[in-house]
């Protein structure tokens, strides 16, 4: 899975973070979309960077940015990494660690709100859409 996840260049998993980040937008509030001359374009950048070396060998890591534009309430920034822990059933967990900026757009307690809902939709959604596909991608060998 690490293999699939660390593919380079990252531009595959741009589709798996717009989806994420409109899951979130709409979770908390702001997927509604305004008039066309109003709405900023929105868009979603991706990269990955090279894990260090060592650690644990149970483990791997995918070091990895993202950036989001024209959203209200998703994280505009986020650095962190994915890890990968297989299991001794030939399971792995995924989680995601890492910081991520709050959006300008929270001002008042009801938009901190509306943030933290976002970004917990569009990670959980996310790391869902990874692990799908990877399980798809390993049960069907394409």
């Amino acid at each position: 899975m690490a293999e699939i996840l660390s593919t380079r260049p990252p531009d595959w998993m741009v589709p798996f973070l717009r989806i994420a980040a409109f899951a979130g937008e709409t979770a908390a509030g702001g997927g509604g979309r305004l008039a066309a001359d109003e709405a900023p374009p929105r868009r979603v950048l991706v990269d990955l960077l090279d894990p260090p070396h060592g650690g644990d060998p149970s483990e791997r890591l995918v070091l990895l940015r993202w950036r989001t534009y024209g959203y209200r309430y998703v994280p505009p920034s986020y650095a962190g990494r994915l890890v990968i822990r297989g299991g001794i059933d030939g399971s792995c967990e995924v989680t995601l660690e890492g910081s991520y900026a709050l959006p300008d757009t929270a001002e008042g307690e009801d938009d901190a709100h509306a943030a933290a809902v976002a970004t917990s939709v569009m990670v959980t959604t996310f790391l869902r859409s990874l692990r799908e596909a990877a399980e798809e991608q390993a049960r069907t060998g394409v």
